[in-house]
């Protein structure tokens, strides 16, 4: 069905469902983060700066790899209109076999950005908007559609 102009200004049907969405997603990121968080913690008791770069690694690639698979989860609980697990599960599930596409849409992503930041900041009135749409694409790509994607998942 087709949009009203008035439910882009209204976000009472999304909001509470993505209030909660962004939560969910920041106690996994959490909870990925723990381990690493413990061997920066025994490598600043041990004095071993080393150590604590293979802490901040493992954050690193641990946030990295959840961000990745669970970048959809509010686009999904908008489109499908679907309740919060099943946006994060349809997330993980739209990224099986799509990680190197995500990861070069990553890229120029922060490197459109990055250009439009060095531009005095006017260039991010371009640039942002052009990452919006790339990632709406993107996502309109995985999903095959609001109908194909529908009917599979």
């Amino acid at each position: 069905q087709r949009a009203q102009i008035t439910v882009l200004y209204t976000a009472s049907p999304f909001l509470r469902r993505t209030i909660l969405c962004n939560l969910l997603l920041a106690v996994i990121s959490l909870a990925i983060a723990i381990p690493g968080v413990i061997i920066m913690i025994a490598a600043v008791a041990s004095g071993e700066p080393a150590l604590f770069a293979v802490g901040y690694f493992v954050i690193g690639i641990g946030s990295f790899i959840v961000s990745l698979m669970l970048m959809w989860s509010v686009p999904n609980l908008i489109d499908l209109d679907c309740d919060v697990l099943t946006a994060v599960s349809n997330s993980r599930r739209m990224m099986s076999g799509n990680y190197l596409s995500v990861i070069l849409l990553g890229i120029i992503g922060m490197a459109a950005l990055f250009v439009g930041a060095l531009l005095f900041g006017f260039g991010l009135i371009v640039a942002i908007p052009f990452v919006m749409m790339l990632y709406a694409t993107t996502y309109n790509h995985l999903c095959g559609g609001q109908q194909t994607f529908r009917e599979n998942y």
